[in-house]
Parts: C-alpha cells; structure tokens; sequence
C-alpha cells in the first residue's frame, strides 16, 4: 500500500509576504520601448533542475526529465545529486561519489541531460536555495525549473529559505505513487503539475530487491552493474 497523503500546505504559504518580493509596476511611458521591445523578443528556452539524493537513480527519474523537458519545451535538465540531504538521514545512503557516477550511468545517452557535481563540492548541507542561486548565475536570462515529486511538495515550506526559494524559481510538480496531483491543484503559477506514465517505480523499492537478491525492475542496467560491482545496497562484496 502507498503512504498516506498528507493535506497539502495552503497555497498562500508560498506567497510572498505583504511587501516582500513585490515587483515594481512597469512604465509605459516612451522612454522605454527600447525595453519593452526586449522584453517581447522570445524568452530563451528554460531549463531543469532535478535534484536529489539518486540512491540509486532510476528510469523514473529519466522519465520525469523527459516529461518535463517535452511538456515545458526545456533545453536541457540537470540532474544534481545532493551531498548532504538536510530532511534526510544518511542510514541506507550511498556514498556521494558513487551516486554522482551512477546518476552520470543512467543518464548516458541521453544528449540534453547533465549531472552537476555542484552540491558535493559544497561543504555543508545540501540547501536547494543555495544551489539555484548558483545555477541562476550558471544560465543567465533562463527560467528554470525545479522538478519535484508531489510527496515533496508539502514540505517546501520547511526548506531552507523557501520564500526566496519560490521567487527564484518555478517548480515542476510530477505525480508519484500515492500523491495524487490532484490535491496539489490551486498552488499558483510557480508550480505545474505533470503527470507522467510508468513512474511506479522508487529509489526505496529498488534497494530493498537488490537487498533481497530479487530482480531491480526500473533500473538502467549500467547502474545495476556499477551497484554489483561495487557491492552497494547490500548486493556483493566490493571487487578488490
């Protein structure tokens, strides 16, 4: 059975507060068609963000970047394993060298895809403000996206500057196996909902059949072979 679905936050909790992150009304006046002319030229295409601790990576993973990157005609994903997650424990973690490789595995092929190594090379806890701030400046003039399960969705409001956070950045909500979109409808225009097919699948479920012997289904066979070869999850012993 899947978890239980929480009632999601209230949508106001990701408004700004009353005179924070308000925008300046814009002028009309002559002097600035110069700007508006800019301003109507087309917007470069947006790119994605997919963070998270990959432990392992999985096909539902590539299909939500595909999603997303079909649905909000984005030019590339960036796939950004975390180092340090601070609303996870590290019981059951890989190391984050072997995620990074394993994400950088699963994602072969795939010619819009990269993975960042930004966050292991980040001392500390694995903020998402901090690392949006610093792909803000990665690609100037884009929109970008966070991808996101709707599990995580109630728990954006206790992120690390979360209200910042939303300014900064929209959010691409996908469904995931008991966390229906629905219940997430009437967030405002800095969340779209995805719902993408064949993402049964969890990072959880995969190690617990790879700690059973039985067969990981949903795991790009790179990544299963690296996972046995480096005896993770419990698998095998390490090969010298």
């Amino acid at each position: 059975m899947g978890p239980s679905f929480r009632a999601p936050v209230p949508s106001h909790a990701f408004h700004p507060r009353p005179g924070q992150g308000a925008r300046p009304a814009v002028s009309t006046s002559p002097g600035l068609a110069a700007g508006d002319r800019r301003a109507r030229q087309p917007r470069k295409p947006g790119v994605g963000l997919l963070g998270g601790t990959f432990n392992p990576p999985h096909k539902g993973h590539i299909l939500a970047a595909r999603e997303a990157m079909r649905r909000l005609k984005l030019s590339a994903v960036i796939f950004i394993p975390s180092a340090s997650p601070p609303h996870k424990g590290s019981g059951g973690l890989a190391g984050a060298a072997d995620r990074y490789r394993m994400v950088r595995l699963a994602i072969a092929g795939h010619r819009r895809f990269r993975a960042s190594p930004v966050e292991l090379k980040r001392p500390g806890p694995s903020f998402t403000y901090d690392t949006v701030r610093l792909m803000r400046r990665q690609f100037p003039g884009r929109e970008l996206f966070f991808i996101v399960g709707a599990d995580l969705v109630r728990d954006i409001p206790t992120w690390h500057r979360y209200r910042d956070l939303v300014r900064a950045v929209r959010f691409a909500v996908v469904a995931r196996p008991g966390f229906p979109l629905r219940a997430l409808r009437g967030l405002g225009d800095r969340f779209r909902l995805l719902r993408v097919r064949g993402l049964a699948v969890s990072s959880r479920s995969l190690r617990a059949a790879l700690r059973r012997k039985a067969r990981p289904r949903g795991l790009p066979p790179a990544v299963a072979a690296y996972i046995r070869r480096r005896g993770l999850y419990g698998t095998t012993e390490p090969r010298p």
